[in-house]
């Protein structure tokens, strides 16, 4: 049961990061969606992409699947963390080599992030519970992300991640 659930959300996040990449510029600049999906091209904002959707995803599921597996909600917490780390790992290892950036590369790499997500997911679900404190550290660091993903939608830090790699 648990490998269709793995599927349908790698196709899921797929899909509705995909289209989340457009939904900022179809909503006539929404503001209140803007804290949700991407609103330029920097790296940061294409995290959003993955962040959003797979934790839609995996709160929906882990209360689906809650008496069988308990710490599902914890395991794709941690395979969201997996898959954030992958995006600007890859992303940067990629156009550092080739000294340019790839579309193509970027959607793969997109997809690769969320597949590697949600395998991380599906193999810690299967797991006897783990100790409370990591509960709190990964239910921590989801809310720091999406504090930090709402902030810095509109007051980004002056770092490489957060311009726009394509300018």
């Amino acid at each position: 049961m648990l490998k269709k659930y793995t599927v349908g959300g790698v196709l899921f996040t797929a899909v509705l990061g995909t289209l989340s990449h457009f939904f900022y510029k179809l909503s006539g600049e929404n503001s209140l969606l803007a804290l949700l999906v991407p609103v330029s091209e920097s790296t940061w904002e294409h995290m959003k992409m993955l962040f959003f959707p797979m934790l839609l995803f995996c709160a929906f599921e882990s209360v689906l699947l809650r008496k069988r597996y308990p710490d599902l909600f914890f395991a794709g917490a941690a395979g969201i963390l997996i898959g954030l780390l992958l995006i600007p790992t890859i992303f940067y290892t990629y156009s550092g080599i080739l000294g340019k950036t790839c579309a193509a590369a970027d959607m793969v790499l997109f997809y690769v992030s969320i597949l590697c997500g949600f395998l991380v997911r599906h193999r810690l679900a299967g797991q006897k519970r783990r100790p409370g404190i990591s509960r709190w550290i990964l239910g921590a660091a989801l809310l720091a992300l999406a504090a930090a993903f709402f902030a810095f939608t509109w007051n980004p830090p002056g770092l490489g991640i957060f311009e726009n790699p394509l300018a």
